[in-house]
């Protein structure tokens, strides 16, 4: 239940800000728009890429939220794409399951932010805030990080383990791992000290060289 001073807040706050969803399907759009409109944006939604890029061309957004628009595809060029038409617009991808390489491969193409199936409204409305937040400069394409990686120890890191590794050489902070994997910031502390000491490094630009060899 929200309060309507804490709503009257959230609208005058956003109020400026203008959001684009565009999602395959039509059932997941309503509580999306709901949610963003009741924390004050201005939304719009479309359902295909036709739509989308049409309304691109026409209007400027400050975030857009791309879903899905083909089922069991994730539809990653279209952010570079937008990026193109509107550079200044900051991109949130929600990708069809929880996969790193799907994220690693939307954080390259240039999404500052990742959301996977079933989206937490919550998690979707604090990208927004976060993204929207980011200054310009700072909207750099992720550098490709290591799918296999050849180094002693490296075996017995967990699956978890090679995950948040993954995001370490990546350039991420223990903040956007945790975002983006679901998990707290704490936990990928935890994560990151026991990689750490799997695999002999001193510290974060040791891990980074061992990881990239």
């Amino acid at each position: 239940m929200f309060d309507q001073e804490d709503v009257g807040y959230s609208l005058a706050r956003n109020s400026r800000h203008r959001v684009h969803i565009s999602h395959g399907d039509a059932r997941a759009c309503p509580a999306l728009c709901l949610a963003l409109r009741i924390e004050g944006f201005a939304v719009s939604t479309s359902i295909n890429v036709e739509d989308l890029m049409l309304v691109m061309g026409q209007e400027t957004f400050d975030a857009v939220v791309i879903g899905p628009l083909e089922e069991g595809k994730d539809d990653l060029k279209l952010i570079s794409q937008i990026r193109a038409v509107q550079r200044g617009t900051r991109v949130i991808s929600i990708i069809s399951r929880l996969d790193l390489d799907l994220a690693l491969d939307a954080l390259r193409a240039g999404a500052m932010d990742v959301l996977s199936h079933p989206v937490d409204v919550e998690r979707l409305v604090t990208g927004v805030r976060k993204t929207i937040a980011t200054p310009a400069a700072l909207m750099m394409p992720l550098v490709a990080a290591p799918r296999t990686v050849d180094v002693a120890g490296y075996s017995r890191l967990t699956a978890r383990e090679r995950q948040v590794l993954g995001f370490i050489v990546a350039g991420r902070s223990n903040k956007e791992a945790g975002l983006l994997l679901h998990i707290s910031q704490r936990t990928v502390e935890v994560h990151r000290a026991r990689i750490m000491e799997k695999l002999g490094a001193r510290n974060t630009a040791d891990l980074v060289r061992l990881a990239l060899g």
